[in-house]
């Protein structure tokens, strides 16, 4: 749902198979915007009670081909993860320690550039991982069995400039007649 203008997820009553899956998805239509190369903004804002639900995730979803093949990097207020899930199965990618104060709005941002996946925290870079993509898919949001505020969405493209020196003129050919 919309609250506010900020993207309100809430999936308290899931329960994941086998604590793989995501429970709650938002996935940006495909006609809209479908990309292997971009960068994600956005805050985060838990409404959960982080000290009574310490383990409260978010997710910002990547390369989704359908619900049960997507990439995702996950939040918690201890750490973040890069996920893969592949015909159902979660397979982890990297996890690092980190501490994420969820409890007001928390800038994020994701960027896919080729084989690297950047994360930064309130414009702070976290983490650069060198990543494979197979082929590119929408992008999203997501939570396992935790509510919370996504606001001031903004994704781009990345375009890739034409590295590709023009070919070099014919030259001129002079002619006797």
């Amino acid at each position: 749902t919309v609250d506010n203008n900020a993207l309100f997820l809430n999936s308290s009553d899931y329960d994941s198979p086998g604590g793989y899956m995501l429970g709650e998805l938002a996935i940006i239509k495909s006609e809209k915007f479908i990309a292997q190369d971009f960068k994600l903004s956005c805050s985060i804002k838990s409404t959960e009670d982080l000290l009574a639900n310490k383990h409260a995730d978010y997710a910002i979803i990547y390369n989704y081909q359908d619900a049960q093949n997507y990439d995702y990097v996950q939040f918690h207020t201890y750490d973040i993860s890069i996920n893969r899930i592949i015909d159902g199965d979660r397979f982890y990618q990297e996890k690092f320690v980190t501490s994420v104060d969820f409890d007001t709005f928390v800038k994020i941002d994701v960027q896919l550039d080729g084989d690297a996946l950047s994360i930064s925290i309130n414009n702070n870079l976290i983490y650069t991982f060198a990543i494979t993509v197979d082929d590119p898919g929408q992008i999203g949001f997501g939570g396992y069995n935790d509510a919370a505020l996504f606001d001031n969405i903004n994704l781009e493209g990345n375009l890739k400039n034409d590295t590709t020196p023009p070919a070099a003129p014919g030259g001129f050919k002079i002619s006797a007649n």
